[in-house]
């Protein structure tokens, strides 16, 4: 309103004063200022119009924006919560059958399967929440390492073609041959985004084929992931990779999943220079794509074998666990219980130090948050002590950041809780062999 004011006076004080100049005759004058006034008046109308209407725009914009943030909120709050509870039912549920005293053996198995199943995709929503947050907080940064692309390939390819429905016709495709697959990139990243399209195709698609792979176009790895599955309508192409968006339509089959998988593919490709599409149409299946940079790399020199973990008999290994939790120590006691190890357990730091250098073991198992002395504390005063001991990591702490952080720190091996028991003992079976 000022500037209008402002503008209006200079307005009629300039042009009054060239009116002037040029007109000399009063009647002209007066129908010359009227005229100018009435100018005035419909440019300024005008101006205004459009500047209201683009306001008013922007004001229904920011509302659709807000419902639609509140409508994704909603959704995502009722669909976390079915998908939470629905695992914790057959959790809860099944773990009160076990308690019968009336099951045959098959039955345990059964139950023990289904309670193994639905603790899996509790964890998986718990790491798609945390995942996408740190994403969007920016506190995620991408990680170099040399590794074999076609190793990781195939890997996957063994994960999936155990899970996937019968009937549905499975298949890779390398676009590198084996003495030149060794890239440098983010492993754990690329195999993350993989994974969730291929969990996605699976979970899609009832029968006929799923086909994944790479090839090099233009110095650039171009990923695929390719199903007959149900398709997504083109309408949902551009919002398919926001969060809490997902492909529902079928009236028969609630599908899993909390609409945050594509969004954390997207978030993780941003960080790595890469970008993310699809080609699909409802009945006809879908196709992802991703590229990335090609770095090559050179095939990395084997790794010379570690120092034997124990000094004595290699028939019992001295093993120390500083656990301060003891539902964790339990566990692994009971995991270790048939095995050649000798466990000693400290309950903190301190404890954990002075168990060490009283026990002087083969290896170590760390907690990384504890009273007292934290993990990496720990970690400084047994390394001063003995730096070729291995000493493996376990912690809650599961981010990228957080695995790489400890072994930049010097740690030996990387546990995410929770982890099964076929983990800790392939990973305590790998650094045996080693001695």
């Amino acid at each position: 309103m000022i500037i209008y004011l402002i503008l209006g006076g200079l307005w009629i004080v300039f042009s009054d004063a060239a009116l002037r100049l040029l007109i000399t005759d009063i009647e002209v004058l007066t129908r010359a200022q009227t005229y100018k006034g009435w100018f005035y008046v419909a440019v300024t109308a005008v101006l205004f119009f459009v500047l209201l209407k683009q306001h008013l725009e922007k004001l229904r914009k920011a509302e659709h924006d807000a419902r639609e943030s509140d409508r994704l909120k909603t959704a995502f709050l009722q669909n976390i919560s079915h998908e939470i509870r629905t695992p914790m039912n057959g959790i809860i549920g099944f773990s009160q059958l076990l308690n019968t005293g009336d099951l045959t053996n098959e039955q345990r198995r059964e139950y023990i399967s289904i309670i193994t199943k639905s603790s899996d995709r509790l964890l998986s929503i718990l790491n798609d929440v945390i995942e996408i947050s740190l994403i969007e907080s920016g506190k995620i940064k991408a990680n170099n390492e040399v590794f074999d692309l076609n190793e990781l390939m195939n890997e996957l390819y063994d994960i999936f073609k155990c899970q996937l429905k019968p009937g549905i016709d499975f298949s890779l495709s390398k676009g590198l041959n084996s003495d030149e697959s060794y890239i440098s990139g983010d492993r754990v990243k690329i195999s993350q985004i993989i994974y969730n399209l291929l969990s996605n195709a699976s979970k899609f698609t009832e029968k006929g084929t799923i086909h994944f792979g790479y090839g090099i176009k233009n110095k650039q790895l171009e990923f695929f992931v390719s199903d007959t599955g149900i398709g997504i309508d083109l309408k949902l192409h551009k919002v398919i990779f926001e969060r809490f968006n997902k492909e529902d339509r079928s009236p028969h089959k609630m599908y899993e999943g909390i609409g945050l998988g594509l969004a954390i593919c997207r978030g993780n490709l941003n960080i790595l220079g890469g970008k993310i599409w699809l080609e699909s149409e409802p009945g006809a299946g879908s196709t992802f794509y991703f590229s990335l940079p090609w770095q090559e790399a050179s095939v990395p020199a084997k790794n010379q074998i570690q120092q034997e973990i124990s000094s004595g008999p290699k028939s019992v290994i001295k093993v120390l666990v500083i656990e301060d939790d003891e539902t964790n120590f339990e566990f692994i006691k009971a995991v270790l219980s048939n095995r050649n190890f000798s466990l000693f357990h400290a309950w903190n730091g301190t404890e954990g130090v002075n168990l060490f250098n009283e026990m002087h073991p083969d290896l170590v198992i760390l907690d990384i948050k504890l009273p007292g002395l934290n993990g990496y504390e720990i970690l400084k005063t047994i390394r001063k002590t003995n730096p070729e001991i291995p000493v493996i990591a376990q912690t809650a702490m599961v981010m990228n950041q957080d695995r790489q952080k400890a072994i930049d720190s010097g740690f030996t091996s990387f546990l995410a809780k929770p982890y099964k028991k076929d983990e800790l003992l392939s990973l305590l079976d790998s650094l045996e062999t080693k001695r």
